[in-house]
C-alpha cells in the first residue's frame, strides 16, 4: 500500500487482520513468559517508574489512532484488534499503563513523575526491587547547551505543573538516577533514560550519527559478539536479535569505558548504539569473559547495574503505530516481523535482579 492508498479491504484486509492477530498472540505469549521471570525476581517488592514523558507518549499514540478511525475503511477494526489483544479494549491513557502492560499485572509499579520534586523524598525509604527510566521529549544535548537548555519541554506544563526546560528535566532525572544508583538498585532505561545514563557514566550524547531521522520506526538490532559472551557469564544464553520500535533524533555517540555496548542496529543506522550495560564504579576492559566474571561479582555484592536501550521495548506490541506516527506510511501495518525483543530484555533484566538478590 502506498501512502495515498488508505483502504484496508478485500484480501489485504483479511490477510493483515489474520497476520496481526497471530503476531499479537505470539507477542503476548512471549511477554507473559518473561513477566513470570520478572515476578519471581521481584520477590513481592515494588518497582519504581521514573517518568519523564508527561504522559505525552499515550497522547501521541491516541492522536495517531484517531486518524485511522476517521478513515474507517477497515482501519478502525485493525485498531480495535490491537486494543483488544493488548489493553483489554481500552487505549492506555498514561505512561504508567503502558509500562504496566510491559511488566505484567503482578508487578506493583510506583510512578515518580520528575515534575513532582527534585528527589525521592518520602519514597526514599521504600525498598524497590528495580527501577525503570522512561523516554522523554527532553533532549540530553540541549541540557548542556547554554541557549537550548532554556527551551521549554513540550507537555511539561500539563496537568497543573509549571513549565520545565531541558536542563530542568535532565537535572531532576539525573538526581533520581544518582540516588537509585547509590542504593544499588538495578535499572532498565529507554531512549532519553538510555542517553542520560550513558552521559552520567562519562559518555557523549548528540545527534544520531546516521542522521536526524535515523531512529524513526522499526529497526533490526542484534547483540554484539562481546555481549554474547558477557551475557553468558551472567547466566543469560538466549540471543538478543530482532525488530524494535525506535523514535529518537539523538543517541549515545561515544560510550565511555564505564559502559559496554551490547546492541547495535543491522540496517538503516549501523552507527547508533541501541543497547548498553553500565555499572557504578566499574571499568569494562573489553575482554568479555573477564568482564563477565567481574560484573557478576559486582552485582552479587549488591552494587548498581543499568541495562539501557535506545529503543522502546514497552512499545513492542504497538510497534506499527510508532512507525506510522513517525513516517505516515500505511505500510507500517503490513510488515512481517517476530515480536520477541521485549520479552528477551525482561528476561535479561530479571536475571540481573535475581543475581543481586543472591538467588
Amino acid at each position: 500500500m502506498k501512502k495515498h492508498e488508505h483502504h484496508l479491504q478485500g484480501r489485504d484486509y483479511d490477510r493483515i487482520m489474520d497476520e496481526t492477530s497471530a503476531r499479537l498472540e505470539r507477542h503476548t505469549e512471549s511477554l507473559r513468559e518473561a513477566q513470570e521471570y520478572l515476578r519471581e525476581a521481584a520477590d513481592d517488592k515494588p518497582f519504581l517508574l521514573v517518568d519523564a514523558t508527561f504522559d505525552r507518549a499515550a497522547k501521541w499514540l491516541r492522536k495517531g489512532s484517531k486518524e485511522l478511525v476517521a478513515m474507517n475503511n477497515g482501519w478502525s477494526e485493525l485498531l480495535a484488534l490491537y486494543l483488544q489483544k493488548l489493553f483489554c479494549g481500552e487505549f492506555p491513557d498514561s505512561t504508567l499503563k503502558i509500562f504496566q502492560h510491559y511488566v505484567g499485572p503482578d508487578i506493583q509499579l510506583v510512578k515518580h513523575d520528575v515534575r513532582n520534586s527534585t528527589g525521592l523524598n518520602s519514597m526514599e525509604t521504600q525498598e524497590f526491587s528495580a527501577a525503570f527510566f522512561s523516554g522523554s521529549a527532553a533532549n540530553v544535548s540541549y541540557a548542556f547547551n547554554e541557549q537550548l537548555s532554556r527551551l521549554r519541554v513540550r507537555g511539561s506544563e500539563t496537568d497543573g505543573y509549571k513549565v520545565l526546560n531541558h536542563a530542568d528535566v535532565y537535572r531532576r532525572t539525573a538526581l533520581l538516577y544518582e540516588q537509585i544508583s547509590e542504593l544499588g538498585i538495578p535499572v532498565q532505561a529507554m531512549c532519553f533514560g538510555h542517553q542520560l545514563i550513558g552521559r552520567e557514566h562519562g559518555g557523549e550524547v548528540g545527534r544520531a550519527p546516521d542522521g536526524s531521522t535515523a531512529g524513526l520506526g522499526m529497526r533490526n538490532v542484534e547483540q554484539t559478539a562481546y555481549a554474547g559472551e558477557l551475557f553468558a557469564g551472567l547466566g543469560f544464553t538466549e540471543k538478543m536479535e530482532g525488530v524494535v520500535p525506535a523514535y529518537h533524533d539523538e543517541a549515545v555517540t561515544r560510550p565511555s569505558h564505564r559502559s559496554a555496548v551490547v546492541l547495535r542496529s543491522t540496517d538503516q543506522d549501523p552507527g547508533t548504539v541501541y543497547g548498553m550495560i553500565h555499572a557504578a564504579n566499574f571499568a569494562f576492559t573489553g575482554d568479555a569473559k573477564l568482564d563477565a566474571g567481574m560484573l557478576k561479582a559486582h552485582i552479587e555484592d549488591g552494587r548498581h547495574v543499568a541495562l539501557t536501550t535506545q529503543y522502546h521495548p514497552e512499545f513492542e506490541g504497538i510497534m506499527p503505530f510508532v512507525e506510522f506516527q513517525a513516517t505516515g506510511d500505511f505500510d507500517s501495518f503490513d510488515q512481517n516481523y517476530e515480536p520477541q525483543m521485549a520479552a528477551l530484555m525482561l528476561k535479561l533484566f530479571s536475571a540481573v535482579i535475581k543475581m543481586r538478590q543472591g538467588a
